[in-house]
């Protein structure tokens, strides 16, 4: 509950008129980074460990859901437009719709398996059980990517101003006033460094 306080209180800080993904990856890392911080100051070593757990499951999820939307632009020759969103070729292709529905439903599958393999690692844990019994589609990927796809890029900003939330806030307010395109591939560039 305490990260999602500390995200609706990053979204009231800090916004980029018009680009849903740098404000959702924007109040993710600061709901995050706020709830690790309030379970440090009440000591409970349990929850705290507890909490970093979920992050890490959280994480690898997110990147599981990435990996899977980079097959699925390769499989469609897709390209990434210059605010690095994924936009559908405008190239004709030799395939046909029906090889490339299999390699589809193949791609979904594999996500399917690797999230078992995911599971496995964390001792059975859960907690995307619900999000895999729906049917999977691109919508549902893209919903992931909202979140999470520019995550990286924040948390490196924070890295950089020495973990220091006022001078964080401050880089993510100059951010906002970026153009989109720029301020996209400015998160996509730090995101690589973390």
């Amino acid at each position: 509950m305490a990260g999602s306080i500390f995200h609706e209180l990053g979204q009231q800080r800090v916004f980029a008129r018009g680009d849903t993904d740098v404000n959702e990856a924007f109040a993710t890392t600061v709901g995050q980074e706020g709830a690790r911080r309030w379970l440090q100051s009440k000591g409970d070593a349990v929850i705290r460990s507890n909490y970093l757990a979920e992050l890490r499951r959280t994480r690898e999820f997110a990147r599981l859901i990435m990996t899977t939307r980079e097959r699925l632009q390769a499989l469609y020759g897709d390209e990434r437009n210059e605010e690095g969103k994924v936009k559908a070729t405008k190239k004709k292709r030799d395939v046909p719709r029906e090889s490339l529905r299999e390699e589809k439903r193949q791609l979904f599958a594999r996500l399917q398996g690797e999230y078992a393999e995911l599971k496995k690692q964390w001792g059975g844990e859960t907690d995307y059980d619900d999000w895999f019994a729906k049917p999977l589609n691109n919508a549902k990927l893209n919903s992931v990517a909202a979140y999470y796809d520019l995550v990286p890029g924040f948390e490196h900003l924070l890295e950089l101003n020495g973990g220091d939330l006022e001078k964080f806030y401050a880089a993510a307010e100059r951010l906002a006033l970026q153009p989109k395109k720029e301020r996209q591939q400015r998160l996509r560039t730090l995101g690589k460094k973390s």
